[in-house]
């Protein structure tokens, strides 16, 4: 069923998802970023890490594909935007900007050199 959203994705939204049995993160190149988009962890496994692995794999994707920076998201209208905001700043994104109940984060500098 995965594989059919992510044809969806890359079809529909020129977006791409990465997944587990445990949880997905769906990403977009553009231009010098790399942006993800959602990301979801089955509640039972949340807090071990499942989402730093699908970032670290996002980021070495991004890296080989010459990208600057890594950009995320938090809409503060969702269900818990502070533990989403805590995750994304604790794997190192740093606050870029806020608008319309959006944070923009972003990691940036992270090419061959920065890994």
């Amino acid at each position: 069923m995965m594989n059919l959203y992510g044809e969806y994705l890359r079809e529909n939204r020129f977006t791409d998802i990465i997944h587990d049995e445990y949880g997905f993160m769906t990403y977009a190149m553009q231009g010098d970023d790399c942006f993800i988009e959602d990301a979801f962890v089955l509640k039972e496994h949340r807090r071990k890490g499942h989402l730093y692995k699908m970032a670290d794999q996002i980021k070495a994707l991004a890296i080989a594909k010459e990208k600057k920076f890594l950009t995320a998201t938090v809409n503060l209208r969702a269900l818990d935007p502070s533990a989403s905001l805590m995750a994304i700043l604790k794997y190192g994104f740093k606050v870029k900007s806020a608008n319309n109940n959006i944070i923009f984060l972003e990691i940036g500098k992270i090419g061959r050199a920065h890994v």
